[in-house]
């Protein structure tokens, strides 16, 4: 069990505040959010690891990613509760807990609970990796993830609520109530960046109307970043941030620009703006999406078309079966309604995502295309706004968008000549030979026991989709292929003589080797090999127990043989 924790005290002392992983080994007891822990264990910093290939996706910076500072491995017995949740954050906990709990209670099926979790309560943990993959190929994948669409329904569920203060002349109280029902939400469901933005720049239009003043919404939206950035920095690296406030902006900046029924005065068709704002916002993120995901949905207009018509049906429907459930009131016919309903969008993007092109896959694009890219929407969205300077700001968008075509075309790959790489992996020692769009690994273990290719798709996938290749290929035991030549321990590979010891020197080639790669733990001294292999370099693996490794290291010292430790890239 896994549990990350914010740590502000070590050995009685205050500290900074940071987040730390801890792995607790056995049966951990359950805790509650906001609960104070007291552990004892030795916290280990987070520090940046050598890349074993290019573009590598190490263990250290996914921790990094999420913030965590510090691990640690504790045993249950030095855990303990130091005193309970308290405070405004332990009662909203609490309430959100109990929010949830209510909607998982509703009589609908699992999946229309996991989806109406994931848009109600921004709990996405019970969404199927089939209901994922459906959403991500048609493009509505930001459905799963709570936005400015889910507030935007629901503020006009609440202003449909508030419509008797119309009748009582108290139409005045409408935003004051709605923006504290909508800031009790927000922080109910955890506060997520595109609700808070989506409230905050609420609140924002809300008081211009309250002092009879007119709004501009890309002031609200550089306000909301302001303040977000503000309580933690460092949500601008953070991909949801980046997203949300992409989409809105090209909301702003290109929906009515787009629209060709858009004039001075005239209320434009309700499809054309719905057409025109999906497009805005498809525009902005796209060119991020497709470098962070490698992906792009091609019949994103028809799937968002379809979202737009079913979701806020169905997240009403859902308020009000959760309001009946609250008085204890089943209401299963409403249920099997929003059944149908999310069997009707689980159909209609299934349709979708079987058209041909459905999605546009392993897209791979350098970050200076991004950069160019952006560029050109941004000079493409001031041309828009600007007529005055429309010619020359759409030809320089034009030409710049010609840069980055032309620096994605330009782009090589990361490898382009033959080379052997030794990764620096503590479960299982393997080369890792590349050339051109094959990568083929040699591994110590049998190939059924081998964890090559699945490590390799873990921590490789960006190496992997530069380089094309769809796969790791396993090395037989002995054979020939394209790449190598294996005789048992014995690999030759771009004329380099590699030797893989695992710990049985009972067969050993014979004459000169360029590399001893030691993968485990000897039964007896390591002297007699490298007097028989003469190797010119010994690889000391990322398996070697510590205190086998240092009395490799003196021995090697002592004969005057460079000794490298993982991660190690061989070049013929």
């Amino acid at each position: 069990m896994q549990l990350v924790v914010n740590v502000d005290s070590a050995a009685s002392r205050p500290v900074a505040p940071f987040k730390a992983l801890l792995t607790i080994r056995g049966d951990a007891p359950s805790f509650e959010p906001r609960q104070r822990l007291r552990f004892i264990a030795t916290l280990r910093p987070v520090v940046p690891e050598p890349a074993s290939l290019p573009f590598e996706r190490t263990y250290a910076s996914r921790l990094m990613s999420r913030g965590i500072a510090a691990t640690a491995t504790v045993l249950p017995a030095d855990l303990s509760c130091v005193a309970p949740p308290s405070g405004f954050r332990a009662v909203l906990s609490r309430m959100g807990a109990s929010f949830r709990r209510h909607i998982a209670w509703m009589p609908v099926s699992s999946e229309t609970s996991s989806f109406l979790l994931a848009t109600l309560a921004a709990d996405d943990s019970m969404i199927s990796a089939e209901a994922r993959g459906r959403f991500s190929l048609s493009g509505t994948a930001h459905v799963l993830a709570l936005s400015g669409m889910h507030v935007a329904i629901i503020a006009a569920l609440l202003f449909l609520v508030l419509l008797p203060l119309n009748l009582l002349s108290r139409a005045k109280w409408r935003w004051p109530v709605a923006l504290a029902a909508l800031w009790l939400y927000a922080l109910l469901v955890g506060a997520p960046v595109s609700v808070v933005r989506a409230v905050i720049m609420l609140s924002l239009i809300a008081l211009a109307e309250i002092l009879e003043r007119r709004p501009f919404p890309l002031n609200s939206l550089c306000a909301a970043a302001l303040v977000i950035l503000c309580f933690d920095p460092a949500q601008l690296y953070s991909v949801g941030f980046q997203l949300s406030f992409l989409a809105v902006g090209g909301i702003l900046l290109l929906s009515r620009p787009l629209n060709p029924f858009c004039r001075d005065g005239v209320q434009p068709p309700l499809f054309s703006e719905i057409v025109c704002v999906t497009l805005a916002a498809t525009l902005a993120t796209a060119p991020l999406v497709a470098f962070r995901f490698h992906i792009f949905p091609v019949w994103f207009l028809l799937s968002n078309l379809v979202m737009l018509l079913l979701l806020p049906p169905l997240m009403f429907g859902a308020a009000g079966l959760l309001l009946l459930n609250l008085c204890g009131f089943r209401a299963e016919p409403l249920g099997d309604a929003l059944d149908l309903l999310y069997k009707a969008i689980a159909g209609a993007l299934d349709a979708i995502g079987s058209l041909p092109l459905s999605a546009l896959s392993d897209i791979c694009l350098s970050s200076h295309t991004v950069i160019a890219v952006y560029a050109a929407i941004l000079l493409l969205a001031l041309g828009l706004n600007y007529p005055p300077l429309r010619r020359g700001l759409l030809s320089a968008a034009l030409a710049v968008a010609l840069l980055g075509v032309a620096l994605q075309a330009l782009q090589p790959p990361p490898l382009t000549r033959p080379a052997v790489f030794i990764p620096a992996e503590r479960r299982e020692t393997f080369l890792l030979l590349s050339h051109r769009d094959t990568l083929t690994a040699v591994s110590t273990l049998p190939q059924h026991l081998s964890q090559a290719r699945r490590i390799a798709a873990q921590r490789w996938p960006e190496f992997l989709l530069r380089q094309g290749v769809d796969s790791v290929s396993l090395a037989s035991p002995s054979g020939v292929s394209p790449l190598l030549v294996r005789r048992g321990c014995l690999v030759t590979a771009f004329g380099r003589r590699i030797v893989m010891l695992d710990g049985r020197p009972d067969s050993l080639p014979r004459g000169h080797v360029d590399y001893l790669v030691v993968a485990a733990d000897l039964r007896s001294s390591l002297l007699p090999v490298v007097e028989a292999l003469r190797p010119d370099t010994v690889v000391l693996a990322s398996a070697l127990s510590s205190r086998a490794a240092s009395r490799a290291s003196a021995l090697l010292d002592s004969l005057s043989i460079p000794a490298l430790r993982p991660p190690l890239t061989i070049l013929p």
